[in-house]
């Protein structure tokens, strides 16, 4: 049986953090403010552009 983790957390809680301990631990990880908001990883290289999408 597959087993899944769920973390949800609000705006500054770690979640972030979380995700990347995950995947350096080598296990399958999406968080989900990057995949669905349009940022481009790391965030702050493109503070600007990245802020820009996430208002419109």
């Amino acid at each position: 049986m597959k087993k899944m983790i769920f973390v949800l957390g609000d705006s500054r809680t770690g979640t972030t953090t979380l995700h990347k301990f995950i995947k350096t631990a080598g296990l399958k990880s999406v968080h989900y403010f990057f995949k669905e908001s349009g940022v481009t990883e790391p965030a702050h290289v493109e503070y600007e552009v990245n802020w820009e999408r996430l208002k419109n």
